[in-house]
């Protein structure tokens, strides 16, 4: 766009008169002091001085002496002439009095003469005569005059020393108190009370829609500027923390010029009496700068505006520059704002708006005699259509905020990338399209046949750039945390960049390897490809470079991207695809191997060690084994890319392997003793599980340990994985049930070996594996385990062929146990970012190469769970819908608990106790973390759900003992029968337990009185109750009741406790040898798998907010107290 030309736009600075709308007053004048020749015909003078009292006056034909500085005007109070007399002087900065007559001895002097004034002359009449100073001496009874007897009393500003005729203590004083003067003073004081309504500047305190804040007051008339400003800037400073000294107060005067308030008088002075508007502004002169778009000509205008300049300013400004083009006579034209979306009002400010640097502002006409319309707008996002009236004088922006507005049930932030577009209409226009926001709808000639659409006009993509070297794309963005918009409108051949925008709230983080875009539907991937490959600088051409998918797939150059994801919903979808080179065949083999040559698939930007690593896991060599890739008689190096090394399509490579005697083998490094304390071992501690390898990120070391800890595996178990022996007594130990062998004692390695075994498929090992592995490792040593296990070694004797078949089960079974660890035990990756990011390294480097068939799953679930969806959502029963809420007749207003059914009661428990219970976790049930101190922090959802049950347990006996009369507290007990009897039937033993617990308690059950009003019928509903929960037998007939429940069901959890505590009490962590005890790890999870069955399937029932709400608020009393209060209902 060609710049227009650059004006500076300043408006008339404040005076401190009023000057004509020509004049220019200087910004620094000084502040008039008090003195009476600048008091003019008419003023009103309101001062309050330090001694809290006040003084108004009206001056009339002022004439002031030679010396204005000592001019002064006295006001005094007048008493009967028998009274003594006392002189009372002020002077005129602190005073001002309407001329009235004295009662009393009144001097008046002029230079060095003093004369004698009529009692009857008037204030005026003096200074009519040019008397620079006036005293009153009048008399006062001292009783009544409100002044101190005791002269020590008088305060320090006080002048005693004023002549004049008085009584024998002498002495000048201001007159009366401050209540005693305003009475007196009556009939000419203002108003009480002043509105004012501030204006604060944008980029001090920024309000909405990129407007200032707008400040509502009230002050005294009395009140000073000075006063005024500290109370606004301490206001401002509180929400903003920004220095304000640089402000000050100002208004406009009708004649369009700025004048300054006087800090130093008050708002009456300023004939500020009922209501003002002011702004607050800074002293210094200060130039900003805004570009106006003016659409019309394709042209913009760069502008200067200072404080004082108006819209109305700037606007004509813009419309002097472009008078014959635009035809300003003829037209009207206003100013918007391009990011708020909104219309500059001609009488604001231009500091008033938040206008950014990146800001513009945007010229377009106003209508005259706008046509009203009905417009219909489909929603297709939404499912939805509306018909809206609007006027055709609206932009097409102001029409989608009024749409937008009225979606009230969907955020404002979903519909950021949406606009309207103008459907295609049979006889008047043969194509479709969109409306530009800034202009008109009266363009576009609406009537309320055309149907209008409201769907997205950009999608945002985001894009993994595996590039070699990884290259910032500096040159598309222009700071952190902005989005580019890809347009193939724009730009038809290579897909333009119209614009470069930030997005506001809820932008997404920039981050350079992870570029987004703003495409629109018309976008190719080739496209996208060229844009990225120009924006960040790729090293080779764009056609060498593709779009793949999460699996690894290439997705077709000449396809469009809007068709790759669904276009359902109004939340745009992060989508995520990857660029990277397009892969070439090469060919490959192993040194001495001459079956093993083979066609590989790589990208040529590859570094060299790339290459080598995925020869390695192909051919079965350790890292530590090989030599290098040898390629036309030289060794590629490992930092350079295959392309810089002259490989290309077709070359020969050959992985080159270390003599047997070349070969470094690692020492088993020793280990702690086995016979360790298991109290000292701490699964939430970190370990050092840094890989030995190039493309894997690793785990940072701990700086410096905590407490003492344990690890418990042997020192075997710290050697390599595939140096461990082939299965023996030594290693891992199984025992024959129902007619086949199970593992009950095992090595690290061993047990990750049984958990990806090539040739068995032991899922009810796999899972007690995952469910308690932490009772013996960490899940950083896990995954160092699983990678080693996947990196497999080809064994002497092995065929190339036999070992092809060997690794492919090896590397896809682990894929698998690392794809189930991440379904099922999502929980254990939420607190550790580093073990989430290595396993998604591993997916980008290693699966995606190996098998990509698997590594698009991997990349989601691991998204999902850094969203915070750590479980899969949970079932509900096939009852649908949920049966209808059981309300009270008087549901609409506030009603007591125990006014709804207790079935609904029963109901909305259950709802609150299912979503806490189904955030405990398997681990939590490992080594009694929630009975140990120390381990507590393990355990925090199941101590959670423990306070819950108890403190629904004290919440019934408060409920029954908060009733004074038996008869309340029977009618209580029997509410609690009830819902207790229907938590029985919804299977929820949980939360009846801590109810029966409170019907149990100590003291509910010395209430004989109150038991004997309760109904028989329900007293054998809770003996019934309370004998299905008694502990003898070990809790048999409850046991058996959970056993044969089907969910959906809470079980109570106090019997997985006690059998879990007998389990790791009865059982050693280590054998004898120091192998892993797995048969108590299968003792665990057999107690485990029955609270992770209920957690699966949910209660389908409807929510009641205020009754959830009360439930789980629950008021409840101190034990001690129950004690008391029962006395006190049935003493002894």
């Amino acid at each position: 766009m060609a710049s227009g030309t650059v004006d500076r736009v300043e408006s008339p600075a404040p005076g401190n008169s009023l000057p004509s709308s020509s004049s220019r007053m200087s910004l620094n004048s000084e502040p008039n002091s008090h003195r009476l020749s600048h008091l003019g015909d008419g003023d009103t003078w309101s001062v309050s001085s330090n001694n809290d009292m006040v003084y108004i006056a009206e001056v009339k034909d002022l004439q002031s002496g030679e010396d204005g500085d000592t001019s002064s005007i006295m006001f005094y109070q007048g008493g009967g002439a028998e009274q003594p007399r006392r002189s009372v002087t002020g002077s005129a900065s602190m005073l001002a009095v309407r001329g009235r007559n004295g009662s009393g001895v009144v001097t008046t002097s002029s230079g060095d003469s003093v004369t004698t004034a009529s009692k009857e002359s008037t204030v005026e009449d003096d200074l009519s005569r040019g008397v620079s100073q006036v005293s009153f001496s009048t008399t006062m009874a001292s009783q009544d005059s409100g002044l101190p007897d005791d002269p020590a009393s008088v305060p320090s500003s006080y002048d005693n020393g004023a002549g004049g005729a008085s009584s024998a203590e002498g002495g000048s004083f201001l007159c009366g108190s401050r209540d005693d003067l305003l009475e007196e003073m009556e009939p000419y004081l203002m108003s009480s009370i002043v509105t004012l309504m501030v204006r604060i500047p944008a980029y001090i305190a920024p309000g909405q829609k990129g407007r200032g804040k707008i400040l509502k007051c009230t002050f005294s008339p009395h009140a000073s500027v000075n006063q005024v400003r500290i109370t606004i800037t301490d206001t401002i400073q509180n929400e903003t923390l920004m220095s304000l000294i640089h402000l000050r107060l100002c208004r406009q005067l009708p004649d369009g010029s700025w004048q300054w308030l006087d800090e130093q008088r008050c708002l009456g002075v300023h004939g500020i009496l009922t209501e003002a508007q002011l702004e607050m502004k800074e002293v210094e002169p200060h130039f900003r700068d805004v570009i106006i778009n003016i659409p019309q000509l394709g042209n913009q205008v760069n502008l200067e505006y200072d404080q004082f300049s108006l819209v109305r300013d700037i606007l004509d400004a813009v419309l002097r520059i472009h008078d014959e083009q635009l035809n300003a006579s003829s037209h009207s034209y206003a100013l918007y704002h391009v990011r708020h979306k909104t219309r500059l009002s001609l009488t604001e400010s231009m500091v008033f708006y938040e206008i950014l640097s990146t800001d513009k502002l945007e010229l377009k006409m106003v209508q005259g005699r706008a046509k009203m319309v009905v417009l219909t707008v489909d929603i297709p996002e939404a499912k939805s259509q509306r018909k809206i009236r609007a006027s055709l004088d609206q932009t097409v922006g102001d029409l989608m905020s009024t749409l937008i507005r009225r979606l009230t049930d969907i955020s404002e932030r979903a519909w950021q990338y949406f606009s309207l577009y103008l459907k295609t209409r049979p006889g008047r226009r043969t194509k479709g399209m969109w409306m530009e926001e800034y202009k008109f709808l009266s363009t576009y000639n609406l009537d309320e046949q055309d149907i209008l659409e409201y769907r997205p006009k950009y999608r945002l993509f985001s894009f993994q750039l595996r590039i070699f070297p990884p290259c910032p794309p500096v040159a598309m963005f222009g700071g952190e945390e902005e989005n580019a918009y890809l347009s193939a409108a724009a730009n038809p051949g290579a897909g333009g960049l119209p614009s470069s925008s930030a997005t506001g709230a809820g932008k997404p983080t920039f981050d350079p390897n992870y570029p987004r875009l703003l495409v629109d539907e018309t976008t190719t991937n080739k496209q996208v490809v060229e844009l990225l490959s120009n924006a960040c600088s790729f090293d080779y051409p764009a056609s060498w470079y593709g779009l793949f998918d999460q699996n690894g797939v290439e997705l077709p150059r000449d396809k469009h991207i809007w068709d790759l994801v669904p276009r359902t919903g109004v939340e745009q979808q992060d989508t995520n695809f990857c660029i990277h080179m397009r892969h070439k065949n090469v060919k490959v083999s192993q040194d001495g191997e001459p079956d093993s040559e083979m066609a590989l698939s790589v990208d040529l930007s590859w570094p060299g060690s790339h290459l080598r690593d995925l020869l390695c896991r192909r051919y079965g060599v350790r890292d530590s084994h090989s030599s290098g890739v040898h390629f036309r008689g030289c060794y590629l190096q490992m930092k350079v890319s295959l392309l810089k090394q002259d490989v290309s399509e077709g070359a020969h490579l050959v992985l080159n392997q270390l003599s047997t005697d070349d070969m470094w083998v690692n020492s088993p490094s020793s280990g702690p003793s086995v016979d360790e304390s298991m109290d000292d071992f701490d699964p939430g501690s970190s370990v050092d599980t840094t890989f030995d390898s190039t493309y894997l990120t690793g785990f940072d070391k701990p700086q410096q340990p905590t407490q003492k800890r344990q690890v418990l595996l042997k020192a075997s178990d710290d050697r390599p994985f595939w140096d461990e022996p082939p299965d023996s007594e030594e290693n891992i130990r199984f025992q024959s049930e129902n007619g086949r062998d199970v593992v009950v004692a095992g090595t690290f390695n061993k047990l990750v070996e049984r958990l990806t075994h090539s040739d068995l498929s032991d899922l009810d090992f796999v899972h007690t594996f995952l469910a308690t592995y932490q009772n013996f490792t960490k899940p950083e040593k896990l995954f160092s385990k699983l990678f080693e296990r996947y990196c497999v070694v080809r064994q002497e004797k092995m065929s190339f062929k036999e070992f092809s078949a060997f690794r492919t089960n090896i590397q896809v079974r682990t894929i698998n146990a690392i794809r189930l660890w991440l379904d099922t035990a999502g929980e254990d990756f939420a607190s550790t970012d580093n073990l989430l990011q290595s396993i998604l390294d591993y997916t980008d480097d290693v699966v995606i190469v190996d098998w990509p068939k698997f590594a698009g799953g991997m990349r989601a679930r691991i998204n999902e769970i850094r969203k915070g969806q750590t479980k899969k959502s949970r079932k509900a029963t096939a009852l649908d819908p949920p049966p209808r809420p059981l309300l009270p007749a008087n549901a609409g207003t506030k009603v007591n608990l125990f006014a709804f059914d207790p079935v609904e009661i029963a109901r909305q428990m259950s709802l609150i106790d299912f979503k806490m219970y189904c955030t405990i976790l398997p681990h939590e049930f490992l080594n009694q973390n929630w009975a140990k101190t120390k381990y507590k922090h393990r355990a925090v959802n199941l101590l959670s759900m423990i306070e819950r049950m108890n403190t629904v347990t004290y919440w019934v006996a408060t409920n029954i003992l908060s009733q004074k009369d038996k008869h309340q507290r029977a009618k209580r007990i029997t509410n609690f029968v009830q819902i207790a009897e229907q938590l029985h039937n919804m299977k929820n033993y949980l939360t009846m337990m801590a109810v029966l617990s409170g019907l149990q308690h100590s003291s509910i059950l010395r209430l004989k009185k109150t038991f004997d009003k309760v109904d028989k019928k329900h007293m054998r509903v809770l003996n019934d109750l309370c004998e299905l929960i008694t502990p003898g037998k070990n809790f048999r007939q409850l046991r058996t009741l959970q056993d044969n429940s089907v969910p959906p069901t809470i079980p109570y959890i106090g019997i997985f406790m006690a059998d879990l505590t007998f389990i790791d009490t009865g059982n050693d962590n280590l054998l004898p040898g120091g192998l892993i005890n797995f048969y108590k790890c299968r003792l665990i999870y057999s107690q485990i798998r029955q609270i992770l069955a209920a957690q699966n399937t949910a209660y389908n029932f409807e929510v009641i907010p205020s009754l959830e709400e009360n439930l789980t608020k629950l008021h409840v009393l101190n034990p001690d107290i129950l004690g008391e209060m029962s006395l006190q209902r049935e003493p002894r």
